[in-house]
């Protein structure tokens, strides 16, 4: 792809040449759509948060179980209010775990937005005892189904993931520390069902199944788990978050491509355009690649399109591009 043109270089070679020189320009314009913002909170007292009760109950945060959980004052240097599961143990005896989830019900296909991402900064902060649990971040659909879970074992320090193919946790090649922030992204292409974790800069997971059942692609919530790995002797191991967002954007526009399939003696040239199935093109012309005319404005269901150009007589070179129309 040329990024810079030379046309008078371009114009001379077409005049060497004695023929007509076709170049496809590539059309800018084509990076993916803005993100749209389905949820974001900071757990500041502005949003409404009270830090002296727990997080499950307020703004709409959902929790199932018993275990520790609420808000903390600059656990996070200068940065406000973070959220937390863990740390007090669970009122009831013989729970297994804890869940805490802001519901965002969205179906990212219907909305024309296949592309969430979960963003959050996190830390896990270390037991003063022994007895040490596992944290997790948990995707859900909106018919309660966990679509996938990426595991912070606080007592192995190993992080793993987890499908809903009942295969248990995967290990990655990766290790966390205790009382280190850490930024956690989740992308999920649901149009693609695949979801690719990173942590910082380092990829955790790569294009792993959304869901290996069938189960419906939507994003119901994603959750903040505090599973305790003896029910009987949970730890006072936390785990602290803040900036939970969650975002959508439609996939990027690819760039039409545009093929030369013949050139007569007569000047006639034979065009292919190869683009996206039932999407508006134009296919334009130039003779010194600052003004274009239109040649053609069409759209097919398989993204094919097809254009004889007849230049005028004497005419020695002309230059093509094709690209959405607007």
């Amino acid at each position: 792809m040329m990024t810079r043109i030379n046309r008078r270089a371009l114009e001379a070679l077409a005049r060497t040449m004695g023929l007509a020189l076709l170049v496809c320009l590539p059309i800018p314009g084509y990076s993916s759509e803005a993100s749209t913002t389905i949820y974001a909170t900071a757990f500041e007292a502005d949003e409404g948060y009270n830090a002296a009760n727990e997080l499950s109950g307020q703004n709409g945060w959902l929790s199932d179980g018993s275990g520790g959980n609420g808000i903390l004052f600059e656990r996070f240097p200068d940065a406000g209010n973070q959220g937390y599961v863990g740390y007090y143990p669970p009122l009831e005896e013989g729970e297994q775990s804890f869940s805490l989830w802001r519901p965002v019900n969205y179906d990212a296909i219907a909305e024309g937005r296949p592309v969430v991402t979960f963003s959050v900064t996190m830390e896990i902060v270390d037991s003063t005892s022994e007895n040490r649990d596992d944290f997790r971040w948990s995707a859900y659909n909106t018919a309660g189904h966990r679509l996938f879970t990426l595991s912070f074992n606080n007592a192995t320090t190993e992080i793993c993931y987890a499908l809903d193919d009942d295969a248990g946790f995967r290990p990655t090649p990766y290790l966390f520390e205790n009382d280190t922030l850490y930024d956690l992204e989740i992308e999920m292409d649901f149009n693609a069902n695949e979801w690719t974790a990173k942590l910082g800069t380092t990829v955790l997971a790569e294009a792993q199944p959304i869901t290996t059942t069938g189960a419906a692609l939507n994003l119901g919530d994603m959750d903040a788990v505090w599973y305790y790995l003896d029910a009987n002797a949970p730890g006072d191991n936390f785990m602290v978050f803040d900036d939970y967002r969650i975002a959508a954007q439609a996939l990027p526009n690819p760039s039409p491509g545009l093929q030369i399939l013949e050139c007569e003696p007569n000047g006639h040239t034979l065009l292919r355009l190869v683009g996206m199935p039932d999407r508006n093109y134009l296919i334009e012309v130039s003779e010194n690649l600052s003004d274009w005319t239109a040649l053609k404005t069409a759209s097919s269901s398989d993204g094919v399109i097809d254009l004889l150009d007849s230049p005028p007589p004497g005419m020695t070179f002309r230059f093509y591009r094709g690209r959405l129309a607007d």
